[in-house]
């Protein structure tokens, strides 16, 4: 039986650079270690201890696909993180969900598939120039595109194309990517593990929460508070009782400088090993432990 299945798209059957350090600490932990495609239906996950789903990263074209393989997974075998919070955090709409629980967000309007809306008129009553439309389920900034004050008509027709197959989300681009930054605040087995900052040189092609440079960080006190908020939102929301064993909490800030949570990753997110010293080797820690207790 191997004690740890790392699950991947095709394209990453030898994982991230991330990864790969994950899979050595794993090892050298005494762990056995196999990386499987989430797509191989045939594969048995009864003879593996547990499943990380660390390199799905097409999940977003297959999305119906992936939830039935969650259930598939958690029918067989541990899954971390649990089943009922990668489902909940398969879609963006959760930012929502965590704004009615009080925490702040980076503004978000979510337009369903088939939905028909006036761009302009939504702008203009929001007060929003610079925006960000990006689908609601996605990832490796699939489909997300950031236009100027002026290119509403070309937001048009991006928006609609996309309502066609999905639900949308339309945000404002909050210059402070290009000053402060987005700080990413990694969270192993519930506590806080480090940081990186993505700043990007300008608003671009991409949405605020991709592209850019990427340095280590130290977060502010209230951006610790509001990625510990918002973790434990979301295990209360499915009512987790165990700690997450892994988060990444993406943090912006608004135009008064206040943190708004930009994303919140619990599914397959890059989590940064080789900007935390020792990252990897306490996740693995964390995935021995748990094994043994159970």
């Amino acid at each position: 039986m191997i004690d740890v299945a790392l699950a991947a798209s095709d394209a990453y059957l030898d994982l991230s650079p991330d990864d790969r350090l994950l899979r050595s600490a794993l090892e050298q932990r005494g762990l056995s270690t196999a990386v499987t495609s989430w797509t191989f239906e045939e594969y048995d996950w009864s003879e593996v201890r547990c499943c990380l789903p660390r390199n799905t990263w097409d999940y977003a074209e297959r999305v119906d696909e992936f939830r039935h393989w969650i259930g598939r997974v958690a029918e067989q075998t541990r899954l971390w993180n649990p089943a009922p919070i990668l489902r909940w955090n398969l879609h963006k709409g959760y930012l929502l969900e965590l704004e009615r629980a009080g925490l702040a967000i980076t503004p978000t309007a979510l337009v369903r598939q088939g939905e028909r809306i006036d761009l302009a008129q939504e702008l203009s009553e929001r007060g929003w120039g610079t925006f960000v439309l990006r689908p609601a389920v996605g990832g490796s900034a699939r489909e997300s595109v950031c236009f100027a004050r002026g290119e509403t008509l070309r937001g048009q027709r991006h928006l609609e194309r996309l309502l066609e197959r999905e639900d949308v989300l339309l945000q404002p681009f909050l210059p402070s990517i290009q000053t402060r930054g987005e700080v990413s605040i990694v969270y192993l087995e519930g506590g806080y593990s480090h940081a990186v900052c993505r700043r990007q040189a300008d608003s671009g092609r991409v949405p605020a929460s991709e592209g850019g440079c990427l340095e280590r960080a130290l977060p502010r006190e209230d951006e610790i508070e509001l990625a510990t908020a918002a973790t434990a939102a979301a295990r209360a929301r499915v009512e987790m009782e165990e700690e997450l064993l892994y988060a990444r909490v993406d943090i912006l800030r608004d135009a008064r400088d206040r943190p708004c949570l930009s994303q919140l990753e619990l599914i397959e997110p890059n989590l940064y090993f080789e900007w935390g010293e020792g990252s990897a080797d306490r996740l693995a820690g964390a995935v021995f432990a748990r094994l043994m207790r159970g």
